[in-house]
C-alpha cells in the first residue's frame, strides 16, 4: 500500500513539475512577444518586462509608432504624457480622419481637470518632471477614491 502511495506521488510531482516548466516558458516567450513587436527594441533590455506590460493587448497603454518602432530613446512629449495616464485609466481612443491622434486626451484631459485650458501652449514639446508631477498629482486628487495600502480614502 505504502508503495502504491508514493508512486502515485512520485507521478503526481512529476507532472507538477512538468507544468510549472511548461508554464514558466510559455509565460517567458508570451512575455518576450509583446515587446519584440517594435524593431527597435531588443529582449534583453533593462525595461523589457515593464514595455511588456503597458503593450500587452489586454491592456494596450503603449502603441507604438506607425512605423513599428518604439523610440525608447525618444523624450516624452506632454501630449504623450497626457495619453499614457489615460490609457492607463481605460480611456482610449481611436485615431480619426482629420483629427490629431492627441486631441481626443487632451480634451479629456481638460474635462477631467488634469490640465487647465491654458496651461500648454505646445502640447509636442518634451514635458517636464515638474509637469508630469502636477498631471498625476491632479489625477489623483480629481479621481473618485484613491486606494492605498488597502484602504479607500
Amino acid at each position: 500500500m505504502k508503495k502504491t502511495i508514493k508512486k502515485a506521488m512520485k507521478k503526481a510531482m512529476k507532472k507538477a513539475i512538468s507544468l510549472i516548466i511548461l508554464t514558466t516558458i510559455v509565460i517567458t516567450t508570451t512575455t518576450v512577444a509583446y515587446a519584440m513587436n517594435f524593431s527597435d527594441v531588443v529582449g534583453t533590455e533593462w525595461y523589457i518586462e515593464n514595455l511588456n506590460y503597458v503593450t500587452n493587448p489586454a491592456k494596450k497603454i503603449i502603441d507604438g509608432y506607425p512605423d513599428g518602432t518604439f523610440r525608447p530613446n525618444n523624450k516624452l512629449t506632454v501630449e504623450e504624457f497626457i495619453a499614457l495616464i489615460l490609457k492607463g485609466d481605460g480611456i482610449k481612443y481611436a485615431s480619426q480622419p482629420n483629427i490629431k491622434w492627441s486631441t481626443p486626451y487632451i480634451e479629456k484631459a481638460k474635462d477631467k481637470y488634469l490640465i487647465e485650458d491654458n496651461q500648454f501652449t505646445d502640447y509636442s514639446r518634451e514635458i517636464t518632471r515638474e509637469e508630469m508631477a502636477e498631471i498625476v498629482s491632479n489625477y489623483l486628487r480629481f479621481t473618485e477614491k484613491v486606494e492605498y495600502n488597502q484602504k479607500t480614502y
